[in-house]
């Protein structure tokens, strides 16, 4: 049990916390490492999701569910910073056929490396890689065009070193996008919300907050300039449900 024990956890020992957030996190965190060392315990239902954020020795971690025959579908690794190449290679391996959704949105590790292994993860349905730095518009043109054509939910929020490229290969997806959210990027402009506006026509939520070059009015009074000819007024109202482009 102590090698897999969580970040939490062992700061419990030297980090003063409020004594509600101790009992209700310390309850939480006996449940976790049960549900993952010991599923039979859940009394017979299936263990598909895991919250591995706080966990350390994430190798090991991904030992022990394979070897418990969890089928995973859904990790949480947000922040964790042992979410790297080395963990990325092996969960591709052991769960690249089942996991259909992955968060690691703000993990410090991700680089070239890890971003590579993500192709093996055919399965994809959700994928969030938001503040990862390292990623650039060739990362998501391969994901999208050749490896994860399951892909329908999509997180790039923080992603600065992205640009339209991104956004065009978006909209050649058409219609697989369901969710699509990139805020805070001074890269994106109005030319590459349209086109993921007009193409993208399984869109339910879109949101690009805090993209200083991309305004909504502007989008809205250059529609003439654009080779796309149908009107964007009817289209948001036919199928988006959320759109937000705060400034």
């Amino acid at each position: 049990m102590s090698d897999v024990r969580t970040h939490f956890s062992k700061a419990k020992e030297e980090v003063q916390f409020p004594d509600w957030l101790l009992y209700h996190r310390y309850i939480l965190d006996e449940w976790e490492s049960k549900l993952i060392l010991s599923p039979d315990h859940t009394s017979g239902d299936k263990v598909t999701s895991v919250d591995l954020r706080y966990w350390d020795n994430l190798h090991d971690v991904m030992k022990v569910i394979s070897q418990n025959d969890i089928e995973l579908k859904d990790v949480d690794l947000r922040g964790n910073k042992g979410a790297d190449g080395k963990c990325l290679a092996q969960a591709s391996r052991l769960f690249g056929k089942t996991l259909t959704s992955l968060d690691l949105g703000g993990c410090p590790s991700i680089d070239e490396t890890a971003l590579a292994f993500l192709g093996g993860m055919s399965m994809l349905q959700t994928l969030n890689l938001s503040d990862i730095l390292h990623i650039q518009d060739y990362h998501v043109e391969k994901l999208l065009d050749y490896n994860l054509r399951l892909l329908e939910h999509l997180t790039i929020n923080g992603c600065i070193q992205l640009t339209n490229k991104s956004l065009e290969c978006v909209a050649r997806q058409r219609n697989r996008i369901k969710t699509l959210n990139a805020t805070t990027n001074t890269n994106y402009t109005w030319h590459g919300v349209v086109e993921v506006l007009y193409k993208c026509e399984a869109l339910d939520s879109i949101d690009f907050s805090y993209c200083p070059n991309v305004k909504f009015f502007g989008c809205i009074t250059r529609l003439s300039n654009h080779p796309l000819d149908r009107d964007l007024k009817q289209y948001v109202s036919r199928s988006l449900k959320k759109l937000r482009l705060e400034a």
